[in-house]
Order: C-alpha cells, then structure tokens, then sequence
C-alpha cells in the first residue's frame, strides 16, 4: 500500500504513470497497422501520386510495359508484385551507382524509402481505395508519345519480319532527312509495333551519300563479318566511323527524356538518320512497323552535344576475347586536347556484361568517377544526364573499364568462348560521354584525336 505524506509525491506518481501510457500511446501509433484509419496509406491519397509520377511513363495503355497501374483495379492486381520489385530496388529502374564525388544526375526516378514503405504499407493492409474523388489525375498521354507532339515523325520505309527462329536479327533502316541546314535535336524516341519483339533500337546519323545495308554491323560498312573481310577495311571502319554520331537508343524499359533548355545534339545537314533494330530470338513471329519521334530545340542552343565513344565504334577494333567459363576486362583511354565540358554518359553491352565506369584523370590530379553502373543491364540502358556541367581540361586522361563475366550457364550467357560481334551470341562494349566544347576549332581538333586514336587501335588489332 502507497502511503502518501505529501500531495507532491502523489501528483509525481500519477504524472509518471500518465506519461508511460503517453509514450506506449506514441509508439503503437507510429504502427502503420495501427494508426487511425484516416492516417492509413490509400490508392487515392497515398499510392496514385507514386504511380502518377514514377510507374505511369511505361506502365499505362499503350506504354511499354506489360500491364497497366493506371486505375485502382490495375494497381490491386499488381500489388504483390509492386511490393516486390519496389523493395528490390528493380522499379523503376536506373542502373547508375551514386558513387562519392560523382557528378549528380538528372530525373532519377527512384522511390524514397518512404515511398516505398507506403507501397508495403497500402498492400499489408489490403490495398484499402480511400476517396476515388479526390485521387490525382493521371497524366495526360494522349498523344501517344510521352514527350508531346513531336516536331517531326520518320516512318520506316518498309515492315520488318521477325520470324520465329533461334537467331537474333540485326536490321539497318535508314529514313530520309537530308536537311539542308544544321538542325539540333533536343529529344528521340521510338514507337514499336512490336516491342515484346525488339530487344532496343538505336539512332545514328549517318551521311545522306552513304548506302547503308540492312545487315550493316556500322553503317556504311557493307555486310561487315571481321576485320580483314573487305579490302581496305581499316580506312572504310575509320570513315565510316568519322561519319557516324550516336543520337540515342531505345529499349523497351528505358525513358524517353529531353535535354535542358539551351543543349541539344546537332544533326548535321545533308544527313539522315539509321535506325538500328535488334530483335533476340523469337518464339512467335512478329511484324514491326514503328515511328521515329524528333523533337528539336525551341530555344537558342547555348550547349552543342557531341559525344565521344570509349572505344570507337562499340570496341571493334578492340579486341574483346571472353574466354569460356572466364572473365574478361575491356579498357579503354584517351586523352582530351582541348578543354570540354561534359553534360552526361551512357553505355553500351550485351548480356556478358557486369560492370562498367568511366573516369577523368586531369593532369597531375588523382582519377574521379564520371559515370559507374554497377550492375548493368541491357533492358534498362538510359542516358544519364549531371545536374552540372563538369569542366574538364585538355590533357584530361578518360579512362572506360567494363568488366564482364561468361561463367554463367544462363541462356544469355552461353559457356564459350565470345568474341566481339553484333549478335547476341556475341559482345560490343563502350562508353559515351557527351560533352559540348567551347570553338569549332576545339570541336575539330577532338574529332582529329578521335581518329587518331581509332587509327591506333585498328593498326594495333590487325598486327594481332
């Protein structure tokens, strides 16, 4: 029994049994499956804005994922899967690694962990609506292309077969520009009839007086099997290489983006653009008939993107030899001679393909990383743009790694020896920095070094 001498040690026992009652209050309440039903996460209030943002590019009628999350229904139907792939980090995917003094990049989609909690949360307690009413819009996709209307629609010239075989198919289509003034490109993107279909498309400029050939591993460059295939080989890969800009890719998993006001890529006249499909093997036969969008610039570009591929020409002239059952590192550097600044990166690999990152080492100065995708994957391939610009000067040494591994027995990495080449089977490799220099005379003096480098690289492939 409590004896009480005193009012104040009375009021002390009952303050201190009222604050624990307080403080268990607290902590059950920060129990998302015990808090207040109105503080529960809901479609309408919760998870439609997450969609909304993040999921609704891809994932919505006509998009390029395999199911909808537009609507209630959609999103209870996927929900499980949602939990998943979200925890997992695979959705929505990005494959850039964040790594310390790395520049910062542009439109990460990434969910927060808190995002990611509410998805969990919302499924957990069975997928509760909230007030439909007072959901968010979803976007406006009623063009068809996520970037709007674009400037500009390119239509293959023909419809294109993917049989139902066991071999990928490698397809060249080359659609009439041939401006006769420089124009600059802020945007592409691609409208498959047959995404399940087509592994990704990639776009290039290409001379408008260059026949390019269907089978063309680089177009321009006839029917290429290998080096030594064609006389004069090494100048006709050097040409046609000089002649050659990579615009962008598509993939069915990748985001169509438009650079910042003021940069775009220039698409140089008396040009017209190839559209490269790669198709892996089928089981089912398909016809693919798709639509190029262009989207320039509407504002005066203050930034003219070029890129620089690390090694040329996806590593032709490099020597990719990936022994079977081994692993196989592909490294590439090259010294800048003038001074540029670098606006993003991407990459480029098959399936073999881990690991890949490009590094700036200026002079006297200690390597910093510019772009590192840890754990690459060839459906998921973007273009990553820095937030800022970052300077680097002439004799800057770039330096590209990718590391890749065929000790897998997967399907899509065969235990045998892989050597370069355009099909599936085979490998390609490299890095992209885009960049933008101050002179046209800076633009030359680097695509001279380009050359140069190239040249080193063929002459050293063909005495081996």
């Amino acid at each position: 029994m409590l004896t009480m001498k005193s009012g104040g040690v009375c009021l002390r026992v009952l303050f201190l049994i009222a604050a624990a009652a307080c403080s268990i209050a607290v902590t059950r309440a920060a129990d998302p499956l015990q808090r207040p039903r109105d503080l529960r996460p809901n479609f309408a209030s919760d998870v439609a804005p997450i969609l909304n943002e993040h999921c609704l590019t891809c994932h919505r009628s006509g998009g390029r994922a395999p199911f909808s999350l537009v609507t209630l229904d959609d999103a209870r139907a996927q929900g499980e899967r949602i939990v998943e792939v979200t925890r997992a980090r695979q959705m929505p995917p990005w494959t850039a690694t964040q790594g310390r003094g790395f520049p910062d990049l542009k439109n990460d989609p990434r969910l927060t962990d808190g995002q990611i909690r509410t998805l969990q949360q919302w499924a957990n307690l069975g997928m509760p609506a909230g007030d439909l009413s007072r959901a968010p819009l979803p976007p406006n996709f009623s063009t068809g292309w996520p970037l709007g209307v674009p400037d500009l629609i390119l239509t293959l010239t023909r419809q294109i077969s993917l049989p139902a075989d066991s071999a990928d198919r490698l397809t060249n289509m080359s659609l009439a520009v041939n401006l006769p003034e420089d124009r600059w490109i802020a945007g592409l993107d691609y409208q498959a009839t047959s995404s399940a279909s087509l592994k990704h498309a990639l776009f290039l400029s290409v001379p408008a007086d260059v026949g390019v050939d269907d089978q063309d591993v680089l177009p321009g460059v006839g029917g290429l099997l290998g080096l030594g295939a064609i006389d004069n080989l090494g100048e006709r890969l050097l040409a046609a290489d000089r002649g050659m800009t990579v615009l962008g890719a598509w993939t069915t998993g990748g985001r169509p983006r438009l650079m910042p006001a003021g940069m775009a890529q220039r698409l140089p006249r008396r040009t017209n653009i190839v559209v490269q499909l790669h198709a892996p093997p089928a089981e089912a036969g398909a016809i693919e008939d798709g639509r190029v969008a262009i989207y320039l610039a509407k504002e005066p570009v203050t930034t003219r993107v070029t890129s620089l591929l690390l090694p040329p020409s996806f590593g032709i002239a490099s020597g990719i030899d990936i022994p079977a059952g081994g692993r196989y590192t592909l490294v590439d550097t090259f010294t800048l001679p003038v001074d540029v600044e670098a606006v993003g990166a991407r990459g480029h690999a098959h399936a073999l393909a881990r690991r890949m990152s490009m590094t700036a080492a200026a002079p006297g100065k200690s390597p910093r990383g510019l772009l590192a995708i840890d754990k690459w994957d060839p459906r998921w391939r973007d273009t990553y743009l820095f937030e800022k610009p970052v300077t680097l000067k002439k004799g800057t040494v770039l330096r590209v790694e990718i590391n890749y591994d065929n000790q897998s027995l997967i399907d899509a990495a065969p235990n045998h020896r892989v050597v370069w080449g355009p099909h599936l089977s085979q490998e390609i490799g490299g890095m992209e920095l885009l960049l933008s220099t101050k002179t046209d005379t800076d633009a030359t003096s680097l695509e001279e070094a380009r050359a140069r480098h190239f040249r080193a690289l063929l002459l050293k492939s063909a005495r081996h």
